[in-house]
């Protein structure tokens, strides 16, 4: 079955399209990393390597998508070489003319971008911090010395309701008190003296 000149023209036109719609498609991928590697202080190496995996397995998913459901349509879903060739060529058509000029502005938009950031940052964000860092400060400081001030004021009641040690060392002479008169009284007479004027009898008065 022989296709008409002019269908043929037609599918390679459209291929030719659809190569350069497909590196419009990558090169929202590649802005994507170019963002990643103006700012790799914030995005680990490894991150950045998966994210990129996920990427190319997303975009070739998507080319299959497309060039399968454009040869359905177009030539009734019987793949050409020449259709193949012509997309691949257009995909290279726009990757080294339109493809590069999209890049090059996207880097300079990107690095903008990121200039204005940093510079609404420094001005309007960063002293907001540090000053929302300085209440933290003031506040657990406070909180600190409210707390210190609670636990010692219990414990100045405990020892204000135990009599400040006063109670206990009464006791304790209370104690020593029993036990001399307890010696005495054991001992009779040379209790008193022992106790009244030491242990020696000569020494009495």
């Amino acid at each position: 079955m022989t296709v008409p000149q002019e269908k043929i023209a037609l599918i390679l036109l459209y291929s030719f399209i659809l190569g350069a719609v497909l590196g419009l498609i990558y090169d929202f991928f590649r802005i994507k990393r170019i963002a990643y590697n103006l700012n790799k202080n914030k995005i680990k190496k490894m991150m950045e390597n998966t994210i990129v995996f996920f990427e190319d397995v997303t975009y070739w998913l998507i080319c299959s998508v497309f060039v399968c459901v454009f040869l359905f349509y177009i030539n009734s879903g019987r793949a050409r070489g020449i259709s193949l060739f012509v997309m691949l060529s257009g995909f290279l058509v726009y990757y080294f003319t339109v493809g590069k000029l999209v890049v090059r502005c996207s880097e300079r938009i990107i690095e903008l971008f990121y200039k204005m950031l940093r510079k609404i940052y420094s001005i309007f964000i960063r002293p907001l911090l540090i000053i929302l860092k300085l209440l933290c400060k003031i506040t657990v400081y406070r909180l600190y010395l409210y707390i210190f001030t609670l636990i010692k004021k219990k414990l100045s009641l405990r020892k204000a309701e135990d009599g400040f040690g006063i109670l206990k060392i009464a006791k304790i002479g209370k104690n020593k008190d029993e036990k001399s008169f307890k010696h005495i009284r054991k001992s009779g007479g040379a209790g008193v003296h022992s106790v009244l004027h030491g242990y020696d009898r000569k020494n009495a008065i």
